[in-house]
C-alpha cells in the first residue's frame, strides 16, 4: 500500500483473511487481525473490501459468542439485512457470493440446516459457474452438503438429498483430479451420505476417516465438525455413549480454535442430556 499499488494490497489482505479462517485459523487472532485489516481498507477507501472483511468478522463474532446472534449476520461487525453495495457496482457479484459463503458458514455451524440447505439448492450451481476457480468453492460446498444431507433427514425431502449427492460428487471428481484439499469433506459428506440412505457401518467408516484426514491435515475447525456430526449419528442411533465421548472430543477441539459459542451450546446439549 505505501509503495501506491492499494488494490493488489487489499486483494492480498483480504485472500490472506479469508484462507486464514477457512483452513482452521485461531479465532482469537483473525478476530483482531479482521479488525486492524478492516480499519486500514477504510483508511484507504477500498469500502467493498472493508465489507466483505466486515461480514467475515461477524462470522468470527458469532462463533466466538461476541453477537447476540449466532445463525445470521447480524451485530456489530455487520448486518446482512443492509444493502452495502451497489447493484451498478463491478465488484457486486464477488460481494454477493463472498456473504452468501459466510451466511452458509453460520447456517452450517450452528445447525440451521433448513436455511442453509435452501440457500445451497438456490445458489449452489450459480457459485460453480460464477467463481469457478475459487479457494471458497470447497467450504461452500462442505458446509452446503452438509447442510443438505441434515435437513434431507430432518425434512424427509428427496431434493436436498439429491443436492447433497450432487455436491459429494463434485468433490470426488476435484479429488480424483489431484485436489488434496477434498478429503475431508469427500469422507463426511460421504458419511452423512451413507447415514441418510441407513447404511450405518459404511458411514462409521467414513465418519472416522473424515476425523484421521481432518487431524492429518490440521484443520482444527474440520476435526471438530467431523467429530460433531459423529456425535449427532450416534445420538440418532441411540448409542449415547459413543455421542458423549466424540461431543466431549468436538467440545475440546472447537475450544481450542476459539469458538466459545460453539462449545457453550454444546455443553448445554450435554447437560439437556
Amino acid at each position: 500500500m505505501a509503495a501506491g499499488d492499494v488494490e493488489a494490497a487489499v486483494w492480498s489482505l483480504f485472500s490472506c483473511l479469508n484462507i486464514s479462517f477457512l483452513i482452521g485459523g485461531s479465532l482469537r487472532l483473525l478476530e483482531a487481525e479482521h479488525f486492524e485489516s478492516a480499519r486500514v481498507m477504510l483508511d484507504f477507501q477500498q469500502n467493498v473490501h472493508y465489507h466483505m472483511t466486515m461480514a467475515g468478522l461477524q462470522v468470527i463474532m458469532n462463533l466466538r459468542g461476541n453477537s447476540s446472534q449466532t445463525t445470521r449476520l447480524i451485530g456489530d461487525a455487520y448486518d446482512e439485512r443492509q444493502i452495502v453495495v451497489e447493484q451498478n457496482h463491478d465488484m457486486v457479484t464477488f460481494h454477493t457470493v463472498v456473504v452468501n459463503l459466510h451466511k452458509l458458514v453460520v447456517a452450517s455451524c450452528f445447525s440451521d440446516h433448513e436455511r442453509g440447505a435452501k440457500m445451497t439448492v438456490e445458489l449452489a450451481m450459480h457459485w460453480l459457474r460464477t467463481v469457478p476457480g475459487s479457494y471458497g468453492l470447497i467450504p461452500m460446498i462442505f458446509h452446503g452438503g452438509l447442510c443438505c444431507f441434515a435437513y434431507a433427514r430432518e425434512s424427509k425431502t428427496r431434493k436436498y438429498y439429491r443436492m447433497g449427492r450432487k455436491l459429494l460428487g463434485k468433490l470426488k471428481d476435484w479429488e480424483r483430479h489431484g485436489c488434496p484439499n477434498c478429503r475431508v469433506g469427500v469422507a463426511l459428506l460421504g458419511a452423512e451420505e451413507r447415514f441418510c440412505r441407513g447404511q450405518l457401518k459404511e458411514a462409521e467408516k467414513l465418519y472416522e476417516e473424515s476425523i484421521r484426514s481432518a487431524r492429518k491435515m490440521g484443520n482444527i475447525h474440520e476435526e471438530a465438525t467431523a467429530n460433531e456430526k459423529y456425535s449427532a449419528y450416534f445420538a440418532d442411533t441411540g448409542d449415547d455413549d459413543k455421542a458423549r465421548l466424540y461431543r466431549a472430543e468436538a467440545i475440546r477441539l472447537y475450544k481450542e480454535w476459539g469458538a466459545d459459542k460453539k462449545v457453550e451450546l454444546l455443553l448445554l446439549l450435554e447437560k439437556d442430556r
